[in-house]
């Protein structure tokens, strides 16, 4: 027991002592949970001298991020003066992290992960609920790029609802509660007024969610001109076309495609499901049109249509080109996904 606690000790003092990363080569991954974000940073961590920082503000596995104040979906927006967040993310973009649940490490043994700590000296630091903070974030904090993964909603609530965990119950024990929703700005609040209140049902409620998550940081958070600070993945590509998606995502975040990244790129996350490696593409992406009833799926597409997220509709491929476009206030003429 008290060498256990040692080798804790120890490796807690190597991630807060003397290891500092630079947030510049400090890589993000956000999106909605059960999107690819686990599957897209573990290939990125294979990045030479990257290591994974995984969920600083899952709630019970980060003190820091309770003491700090955070909510489950906090929101802040861009220009907005938040000095505590902004300490608590100083210390997460550099690796200032003490060891323990957040750390994603390859090696198995004490030892190995000591030395993996030691010499690996850059992050990617994994977000599955900061989308409501994200361009806030990018706008305080110089860093080597970010990635915004996004999942066709149907796919996202229907991996949700079989692999259960802390959004689901969450939502079970809250679904009268605006805390449910997460924080949102009042503006909103008040457009979606009629949306929210003419729900009540536990998908419609996780609908809602997945559809701000996203609807913040794109539309309500958008800047009139410029590019977003982030590059926009889609899982149905990546699933795809893989190796292309990385290369992409390589070349914006100013990194070359190694053997290694190679070969993980048709790895399964360890959260994902047995069927992600499937040779039938179709069948993995449609999953969800087999989980779902149509009475289901047309209520999710209902709600994420309210919010104007029409990239995603009863295809299986979204548009992304409409949400590119949006953000340059262009109407979208891109011919219609399969």
């Amino acid at each position: 027991m008290m060498v256990n606690a040692l080798k804790q000790a120890t490796l807690s003092a190597f991630t807060r002592v003397g290891m500092d990363c630079d947030p510049r080569d400090t890589i993000v991954v956000a999106g909605a949970p059960r999107s690819g974000t686990t599957w897209l940073a573990e290939i990125l961590r294979t990045l030479p001298s990257y290591k994974l920082m995984n969920e600083p503000l899952f709630l019970p596995n980060h003190e820091a991020a309770r003491t700090t104040g955070f909510d489950w979906r906090t929101h802040i927006a861009p220009g907005e003066e938040a000095p505590r967040a902004r300490e608590f993310f100083e210390d997460v973009l550099s690796g200032r992290v003490p060891h323990g649940p957040l750390w994603h490490y390859q090696a198995n043994s004490s030892v190995g992960r000591l030395i993996e700590q030691a010499t690996r000296r850059k992050l990617v630091v994994k977000f599955c609920r900061s989308g409501r903070l994200l361009r806030w974030l990018l706008e305080e904090f110089e860093i080597r790029g970010a990635v915004m993964i996004i999942r066709h909603p149907c796919a996202v609530l229907a991996s949700q609802l079989e692999h259960g965990g802390w959004d689901t119950d969450q939502l079970e024990r809250e679904i009268e509660s605006d805390e449910a929703l997460g924080q949102m700005p009042n503006s909103v609040r008040h457009r979606f007024a009629d949306v929210l209140e003419g729900i009540s049902t536990r998908l419609g409620l996780m609908a809602a969610v997945w559809c701000l998550d996203y609807y913040i940081p794109f539309v309500e958070h958008d800047e009139e001109t410029g590019t977003p600070p982030w590059i926009l993945v889609s899982y149905e590509q990546m699933v795809l076309d893989g190796a292309k998606e990385v290369e992409r995502i390589l070349s914006y975040v100013n990194a070359d495609v190694t053997a290694e990244i190679q070969n993980q790129i048709d790895v399964a996350s360890t959260y994902a499901s047995a069927d992600l490696v499937t040779n039938d593409r179709e069948r993995q992406l449609s999953k969800w049109r087999r989980r779902l009833t149509e009475q289901q799926i047309n209520r999710v597409l209902e709600i994420v249509s309210a919010f104007g997220l029409d990239f995603y509709d009863e295809r299986l491929i979204p548009d992304l080109s409409k949400q590119e476009r949006k953000a340059f206030g262009l109407e979208s003429t891109s011919p219609s996904s399969k």
